[in-house]
């Protein structure tokens, strides 16, 4: 596999957080939905990290396998019913939320053909109906590689749009395979012609655009162009809880070794609502896709999301720029999957560790602190982060019980015999991101700044040892922001 270290010079120098389309409305998705989303992701979501809005492949599709394609769609053209503003205009209105507009492409396929096709002969080497759309390019046609493909990202970016999700790569491998003698030069692998076209959208859009391959489940479509990409959709969609094990878990434990390492690994949609999920469920989901620093993609309508759901996606966001330890095959066994995330600031070290019940049944778990979670021995402060609730001072294991579907997220700190904070209420990884500086002077005063929200309230739970119990220091403020406190 040819590879190149992550590039973060572009629009995200940690994974993007935001609303996409497709997961939320599918194919109800319009103007009006775009940004009435966006504007509801800025009221709850933007001082908690939000950055983006996915604008994804319904503005110029109607349908799965649509038949009867519209003759006034294809790449140059948008839906009018859908956008009749234009994809310009509505980027800008991303833009005026502060977020970064972000699209779906898909070039190398069409449901039309469109003036590009009719001039230029042999363009087009396939007609047959996918799920995506039905006339495929010759990925070899000098027109298409050195005219057609940089006119259409001169557009995206004319359009205003930061961020592009390029679609369609299995779908092209496989009809590039079918149609290979129709190449100009058939000694040219499927591999390699398909990667020139992406290089041209690459040197069109630049080094520091950010692309992201959507590539659904096939090692070679991820990994054939994966030093051209600085994002990849691991895996197929994930609406339902059985999809998530197969399109996400499987795939993650597959291919996290290059997550942000060679480019960000894309899970898809974080997917919550009720529709496809209980709360221990929703929990779960959460947990996992935070504590793995993976790209937060909300795959929900905003505006009819549950207040506890949107509780869960604060906590999550935003994304932070880390790897875990042991996410591969040994911690992931079909019944349970651990996320042990080891945080190393100046002040202090402690883990934070997710525990994920994947059965259909409440089962009881042992999670033994030298073999699963690498702690030396000694005694240890755990906090039951969703539940709020001090497990107590711990050495060697702990004992659980989960329910069906449901996780626990600890926060497991060393203990130091003094007053130490235990956990943070702002974001689930409990001070790795909002903790800034923390000293404990020998006045037995810990002092402290912290980043946090306007108007919420913002709880540092902390032990004091002398009195042998767990309180509580409450601080909420009217700014987004460091603020300094004192215990």
């Amino acid at each position: 596999v040819k590879y190149r270290p992550i590039n973060k010079n572009h629009a995200f120098p940690t994974p993007p957080a935001g609303w996409m389309t497709w997961y939320a409305v599918k194919f109800d998705a319009c103007e009006q939905a775009v940004l009435e989303n966006a504007a509801k992701q800025k009221e709850l979501f933007a001082d908690y990290g939000a950055n983006t809005v996915w604008v994804d492949w319904e503005w110029c599709h109607s349908a799965l396998n649509d038949e009867h394609p519209s003759p006034e769609i294809d790449f140059f053209h948008p839906d009018a019913k859908r956008y009749p503003h234009g994809l310009g205009y509505v980027a800008d209105k991303i833009k005026e939320q502060g977020f970064i507009p972000a699209l779906w492409v898909g070039p190398t396929v069409e449901n039309i053909l469109n003036d590009f096709a009719k001039e230029n002969e042999n363009s087009v080497y396939a007609n047959w109906q996918s799920w995506c759309s039905q006339y495929f390019y010759n990925i070899t046609s000098e027109a298409y590689i050195k005219e057609f493909i940089p006119k259409a990202f001169r557009k995206v970016v004319e359009d205003g749009y930061e961020a592009v999700k390029w679609d369609c790569l299995p779908v092209t491998l496989l009809t590039a395979d079918e149609f290979h003698s129709h190449f100009a030069d058939p000694s040219i692998t499927t591999e390699q012609a398909l990667k020139n076209v992406i290089q041209a959208g690459r040197d069109t859009l630049g080094k520091d655009f950010y692309m992201m391959s959507c590539s659904g489940e096939w090692d070679r479509s991820l990994l054939f162009a994966a030093d051209v990409f600085d994002g990849a959709r691991i895996g197929g969609d994930i609406f339902t809880w059985d999809e998530f094990i197969q399109n996400f878990l499987d795939r993650i434990m597959r291919f996290y070794a290059f997550h942000n390492n060679m480019f960000y690994c894309d899970p898809d949609n974080l997917v919550i609502r009720p529709e496809h999920n209980s709360y221990e469920q929703a929990i779960s989901r959460t947990s996992i896709f935070s504590l793995l620093g993976l790209p937060i993609t909300l795959g929900d309508d905003l505006r009819e999301l549950p207040e506890d759901r949107i509780e869960l996606i604060r906590r999550a966001l935003p994304p932070l720029d880390i790897r875990p330890m042991d996410i591969r095959e040994t911690n992931f066994d079909g019944t349970k999957v651990i996320a042990n995330l080891r945080v190393s600031k100046p002040f202090e070290e402690w883990n934070v560790v997710s525990i994920t019940n994947l059965l259909e049944e409440a089962t009881s778990l042992t999670i033994d602190f030298d073999k699963e979670l690498h702690l030396e021995e000694g005694e240890y402060l755990v906090y039951d982060y969703w539940n709020h609730k001090f497990i107590g001072i711990v050495s060697k294991e702990i004992l659980l019980e989960l329910p069906a579907y449901g996780s626990v997220v600890y926060s497991i700190r060393k203990y130091t015999g003094k007053k130490q904070i235990i956990s943070t209420s702002r974001h689930i990884s409990q001070g790795a991101y909002d903790l800034v500086d923390v000293c404990l002077g020998e006045d037995g005063v810990l002092r402290g700044r912290s980043n946090v929200v306007k108007n919420e309230p913002y709880i540092i739970t902390y032990y004091e040892p002398n009195e042998k119990k767990v309180s509580e220091k409450v601080i909420c403020t009217e700014e987004t922001g460091e603020v300094e406190w004192n215990i």
